[in-house]
């Protein structure tokens, strides 16, 4: 889709009007990641147009699934935001929501998105959401931070990926949708750019970790 938060990208929904269809129940999930220890999520933007607003049978919300990237078949779903309150605003603005902490689990943990409209063919709910960010904590009392990678990009990307990190020596891992590492990388003290070749990945979502001084934080990026 067109017209993320940064930079051109999201993970959008929409209605579809005057089809006669009823129902509409779609999942977006992340690729996995662990969280051992628990963690934040943290930077998500949301942006909601239209001249509905979600009613009693409709579901726009953030979940933590763990043990399984099919909600059907997960240990556990847990809602972490419902937006069918005041959260939901739809006037066409990017909005921050506000860091949510993620219980530790041993099992791999998916971050999904929910558009449930129950009159899709009439009920305008147009949702977009982008700038996911996940950070993992490896002790109970490490404070987790987002601002180990200060961004990423270009997202989508096709051929390679840059990151901006903090400078800190340390370690990229790019992983897969079921959690496995595939690529990595050093982080040399003083560099605060690292760039991944990609070329050669199926299109897909992936999920860009970084660890510096005991410290994990993750982004989810987009293959074309």
């Amino acid at each position: 889709m067109v017209g993320g938060f940064s930079p051109t990208s999201n993970i959008g929904h929409d209605y579809a009007p005057s089809t006669g269809a009823v129902l509409a129940d779609d999942w977006y999930v992340s690729p996995g990641f662990p969280i051992p220890a628990g963690g934040t999520l943290d930077s998500v933007r949301q942006f909601f147009s239209g001249f509905s607003v979600p009613a009693d049978d409709d579901t726009i919300g953030i979940f933590l699934l763990t043990g399984s990237q099919n909600p059907a078949n997960a240990s556990s779903v847990t809602l972490l935001q419902d937006f069918r309150g005041d959260l939901y605003q739809a006037d066409a603005t990017y909005r921050r929501l506000d860091p949510i902490p993620l219980p530790a689990t041993q099992e791999t943990a998916y971050i999904a998105i929910r558009y449930r409209n129950a009159q899709v063919s009439s009920r305008w709910l147009t949702v977009r959401f982008d700038n996911v960010g996940i950070s993992a904590l490896t002790t109970s009392v490490t404070p987790p931070t987002s601002e180990m990678i200060t961004s990423v990009f270009p997202n989508p990307c096709m051929d390679e990926i840059n990151i901006q990190h903090s400078s800190e020596a340390g370690a990229i891992v790019l992983r897969d949708y079921l959690g496995r590492a595939i690529h990595d990388a050093d982080i040399i003290q003083g560099q605060r750019q690292t760039t991944l070749s990609v070329k050669n990945f199926a299109a897909g979502l992936y999920v860009i970790t970084i660890e510096q001084n005991g410290r994990i934080s993750s982004k989810v990026v987009m293959k074309k």
